[in-house]
């Protein structure tokens, strides 16, 4: 990973970071979180990811500070453990972006909370299935998002479409209100 790391480095500090694309109007903010159950064990992958953490302070000062009309969160952990995790401190949070995309799981989905939209996406569906229990759409077939942006436009679009390019699944969404 090192080599690979040297070659295509992340941005930021690698295991949080911020990407902005100003003339399509969208930033993407990436979290390291995954597998949040096993916080505290052996088994723990992620930096701490509680309401009082460096890392939930950064994504809170990173969302507040953009002024970019669609703010995508990145992750790999299941939406609705995000959502609940530390009595739901991220769900507000991330409620003030425009969506959560994971790929967490062998399926792809389409969540709805309160009208916000979280994506799960995955190029081998074929796993076990445990959709969040505000699914709109779910899909054990392989699937990847498309994101389509048009500058100035009012709307974004999110399509979850399989590997031959046909649409199983598509979301408009609008401008986030600051």
């Amino acid at each position: 990973a090192t080599d690979y790391r040297a070659f295509f480095p992340l941005p930021d500090e690698g295991w949080k970071w911020r990407f902005d694309l100003p003339d399509h109007g969208v930033c993407f903010l990436a979290l390291d979180a995954s597998h949040v159950k096993d916080a505290g064990t052996t088994w723990q992958t992620n930096h701490p990811v509680t309401r009082d953490s460096i890392q939930h302070r950064w994504y809170a000062a990173e969302v507040a500070r953009s002024d970019a009309p669609f703010v995508l969160t990145v992750n790999n952990e299941r939406n609705a453990s995000m959502r609940g995790y530390d009595g739901g401190a991220w769900q507000s949070l991330f409620h003030r972006c425009s969506a959560v995309i994971t790929g967490f799981g062998y399926f792809g989905e389409r969540a709805e909370v309160e009208g916000f939209p979280y994506f799960n996406t995955c190029l081998k569906g074929d796993g076990d299935l445990y959709p969040d229990p505000q699914s709109a759409f779910v899909t054990r077939e392989d699937n990847f998002l498309l994101l389509t942006f048009t500058k100035n436009a009012p709307t974004m679009t999110v399509e979850i479409k399989n590997l031959r390019g046909e649409t199983l699944d598509r979301r408009e969404i609008k401008k986030r209100r600051r």
